[in-house]
């Protein structure tokens, strides 16, 4: 849950009337929601020391032809996460948060934003491989979330987020996005320069797939499920090291996430 979030909806319904004694005896009534949420974002940029803040939300298929991955991912989440806290205490002016989002016949947010402190209180990956591939509902709600957390943090300080999918299989179990509300979404949170998207595909062909998702060659992987430790996860947190160095420096979302790594960067 979003931090910000969390404290700006603390009062809901309640209204409160502020009185102002002018020469025309005006009266003006504002929402006590609204009063709190503009003091709190003024508090925030005020006691705010961070230059930019980066979400790295991974979306990892958890469907019944993963079960002989589950070590894999367990270990390759973790590491993940561990390669977060680390980068946080070395880049005190960078606030990052981490997600991580399952899918099988349906999805499950496991992390959402969530701080370097809510991250190292997590002992064990949730990870049970069963079920169909809801690839499209899992993409499509969980970038509709972060979208509207991004838009709220921006406001406290610039906000970019990096969304990593990996799947083996097609889509075969959504009930609500389509193909084509994907693409539609991608398109327009690219357009906005503060996203980035890595598509990942296991032991399957993704060509069709990223054609009817709008995903461009620069923004996906294809590695094999008994080397994902080394073509996958290994190499993810070696993009996300260089992602945080390009973002304090330049402060906008890393088109070149996944370096051609056949080619000097």
């Amino acid at each position: 849950m979003n931090e910000v979030e969390t404290e700006t909806k603390t009062v809901t319904s309640a209204s409160v009337s502020i009185s102002t004694s002018t020469s025309t005896s005006t009266s003006t009534s504002i929402s006590t929601s609204s009063l709190i949420s503009i003091l709190t974002l003024k508090n925030l940029k005020m006691e705010n020391t961070k230059k930019h803040q980066a979400i790295y939300h991974f979306i990892i298929d958890e469907s019944g032809s993963m079960r002989g991955s589950i070590n894999d991912i367990k270990e390759g989440l973790s590491a993940q996460l561990t390669e977060i806290s680390k980068l946080s205490q070395e880049n005190p002016n960078m606030e990052i948060r981490v997600g991580y989002t399952s899918f099988n016949s349906n999805y499950k947010h496991h992390l959402m934003n969530a701080s370097q402190k809510n991250v190292a209180q997590i002992s064990d990956i949730n990870y049970c491989p069963h079920g169909s591939t809801a690839l499209l509902d899992a993409m499509g709600f969980t970038m509709e979330k972060l979208e509207q957390i991004q838009q709220e943090e921006e406001h406290v300080m610039p906000t970019t987020v990096v969304c990593i999918i990996m799947t083996d299989g097609h889509e075969n179990a959504s009930r609500v996005y389509t193909h084509l509300h994907i693409k539609e979404k991608i398109a327009k949170l690219r357009a906005t320069d503060k996203w980035t998207i890595l598509f990942v595909g296991a032991d399957i062909d993704t060509t069709i797939m990223k054609r009817d998702m709008g995903i461009y060659e620069s923004e996906s992987m294809q590695i094999r499920k008994d080397m994902q430790k080394d073509q996958f996860w290994g190499r993810v947190s070696n993009y996300m090291r260089e992602d945080v160095a390009y973002k304090i420096g330049h402060g906008k979302a890393n088109k070149n996430f996944k370096k051609d790594e056949n080619k000097s960067n």
